[in-house]
């Protein structure tokens, strides 16, 4: 493994976690060679409406049912990935000397 792979970590396994409106997503890949394989995935129901215009309507309902996901499809891995949905993620341009 290169260095850069120590350093973000792609040495060892990782899972995806998408927490949509609907649905939280998981995926966990392990890393064989230069390539990775899919070790588990899986899509588990969201609870009811878990946000608000801006914020997390019930954060523990929310965090139980991503410790269920995570359970219920087997993943193992402790490095994460995770997305955001993009209304809740913003940029802004800054001038630098």
């Amino acid at each position: 493994m290169s260095i850069f792979g120590k350093i973000t970590g792609l040495d060892r396994d990782i899972f995806g976690l998408d927490v949509g409106h609907e649905s939280i997503k998981v995926v966990q890949l392990k890393k064989a060679g230069s390539l990775f394989r899919l070790k588990s995935y899986g899509d588990s129901p969201c609870p009811k409406e878990p946000f608000s215009k801006d914020s997390i309507k019930d954060k523990k309902e929310l965090s139980i049912a991503i410790k269920k996901a995570v359970t219920d499809h087997r993943i193992s891995a402790k490095q994460l990935v995770s997305a955001l949905p993009e209304s809740y993620v913003f940029s802004k341009i800054i001038q630098m000397p």
